[in-house]
């Protein structure tokens, strides 16, 4: 009887991720085309073998600094991530496209490229272009350099909604620790794809991270420094998208004003009613800033709101929801709009491998919404911490069951802000020891 050899498999392993490597060495000038192509006659020449070089090192830098601070699970997960930035995103990219090689053409030819004309001055698109341009100058041009920086803010983004959690449940001793948790939350297909490129949407998840983290210590402990982060995640996000830092402030004030029903006590109930006077006053002056700078009035709103929801009715993911015209419609449409925000793609739209992975991530992701969050909605509402999650999430909604529904690919993306914090309410309650157990 021959004895089998047991690093049969581990060879054939080897052999296969050279063969990728060796396939990507090959082909990478014309995966690449759609994002160097368009400096042909611009008279910059930029190499992807020399940027794909340069973007590794730069990773490597970054895993080195994770092993130091934050130790070995963390750098693992950032490998893993790093992969499927530079790597596993690339074919995607090469057919598909998408915003952040404009974002990066733009911040390269900065001079005579920049067209204030089609990208609209003091925009938060200007002024992501503008900090692709200085990122550009540090990492030497590097397109996948920086496509790296992006992705490890949002990996730090998950890093601090992850240290929530960790607060959430050292905080209750009926509540047990699940190790599982940072894996789904670090390597779930949706959130680690549209968390993995030079988007808006990787520094909008950075600057929820910081904002989740800071609010809950600030709850837990009073110190000026969490609220601190959350004064640097609201004007972080009105430079990317002005509309969060309302969403932002809005949450803190139904979030105090919840509390005034729940906890009822004279010195939290002034406490609570100065704050909402002041958060109050300071929504106001945003919300009106961004409806005057878009010419959008309150008569207006849900028509401008639609015009909106409108343009993004493209390509293959496009639905057509029933439009909102009054608060009536609104109030009519909001719980099936919602389920399309948080729950579609869903079996019955799938149409490529895209939206079967999607669909078959929000069946899950249903299913556990029911089990561990409608089962136990009482507890999570009574729970300081988890009451404020779930106060974000409906803060959220209001406006994004509106933009959501008309067009599903997007939908996914527009997730990527609520659905670590849904992960994170699914996984609180699911080991908690209730009374009487």
């Amino acid at each position: 009887m021959k004895k089998y050899n047991t690093k049969l498999p581990i060879y054939i392993t080897y052999a296969f991720i050279l063969f990728i490597v060796y396939w990507f060495i090959v082909k990478l000038d014309a995966l690449t085309r759609n994002i160097y192509g368009r400096f042909d006659n611009s008279g910059i020449y930029l190499s992807p073998h020399g940027d794909i070089l340069i973007s590794i090192l730069t990773s490597i830098f970054i895993g080195i600094l994770l092993i130091i601070f934050l130790g070995k699970v963390r750098a693992q997960l950032w490998a893993m991530k790093a992969f499927f930035t530079l790597f596993i995103m690339i074919p995607y990219e090469a057919i598909y496209g998408l915003d952040s090689h404009n974002y990066f053409w733009r911040g390269i030819d900065y001079e005579s490229a920049f067209n204030v004309a089609i990208w609209g001055a003091n925009s938060g698109t200007s002024r992501l272009i503008d900090f692709t341009h200085y990122l550009s100058i540090i990492l030497f041009d590097s397109y996948y350099s920086i496509k790296i920086f992006f992705s490890f803010l949002s990996f730090l983004g998950l890093i601090f909604l992850y240290k929530s959690y960790e607060v959430i449940i050292k905080d209750d001793r009926n509540l047990i620790s699940n190790k599982y948790l940072i894996y789904v939350l670090f390597l779930l297909p949706s959130i680690l794809m549209w968390s993995s490129s030079l988007s808006k949407d990787a520094l909008n998840l950075f600057f929820v991270g910081f904002f989740i983290f800071g609010f809950i210590g600030f709850v837990q402990k009073h110190n000026p420094m969490y609220g601190f982060l959350i004064g640097i995640s609201i004007t972080g996000v009105f430079f990317i998208r002005e509309w969060w830092s309302i969403i932002m402030l809005l949450t803190l004030f139904f979030y105090y004003l919840s509390s005034l029903f729940i906890q009822p006590n004279i010195k939290k109930t002034l406490i609570g009613i100065l704050l909402l006077i002041t958060v109050s006053a300071l929504a106001y002056y945003p919300i009106n800033v961004v409806l005057t700078a878009r010419d959008v009035t309150w008569d207006n709103f849900f028509e401008s709101v639609n015009y909106i929801s409108r343009t993004m009715s493209y390509g293959n993911s496009s639905t057509n929801p029933a439009e909102i015209h009054s608060l009536g419609d609104y109030m009519l449409y909001y719980i099936p709009n919602l389920f399309t925000a948080l729950y579609r793609p869903a079996i019955w739209d799938v149409r490529n491998i895209l939206t079967l992975v999607s669909a078959i991530e929000n069946s899950l992701l249903l299913y556990f919404s029911y089990q561990y969050i409608a089962k136990n909605i009482t507890y999570l509402w009574r729970n300081q911490y988890t009451r404020f999650l779930i106060v974000y999430i409906l803060t959220w909604s209001l406006l994004y069951v509106i933009i959501s529904p008309p067009n599903l690919g997007a939908a996914i993306r527009f997730k990527l802000q609520v659905l670590p914090v849904i992960l994170i309410l699914i996984f609180i309650p699911m080991k908690r020891i209730k009374d009487g157990e």
